[in-house]
């Protein structure tokens, strides 16, 4: 990881949940390259439907940090 992305990761990490699942989305978009609206759309659908499920019980979730942490370790 460069210099720059950990900075840049820990002010991300630093914002309020809501600002960063709005980053999350940005940066998924644009990995996406050339999607579609329809893709989108879909893609929009998903986030709330999961986001839904979590809050019903429905599904788990890990802290984003921990994973992080794996993924920068590797």
């Amino acid at each position: 990881m460069t210099e720059r992305v950990r900075i840049i990761t820990e002010q991300a990490l630093a914002l309020p949940a809501d600002e960063r699942e709005r980053l999350c989305e940005a940066l998924l978009m644009s990995l996406q390259g050339s999607a579609t609206e329809e893709d989108e759309a879909a893609l929009r659908e998903e986030i709330e439907r999961r986001r839904e499920a979590y809050k019903a019980g429905e599904l788990s979730a890990r802290p984003f940090e921990d994973i992080l942490q794996e993924r920068l370790a590797k």
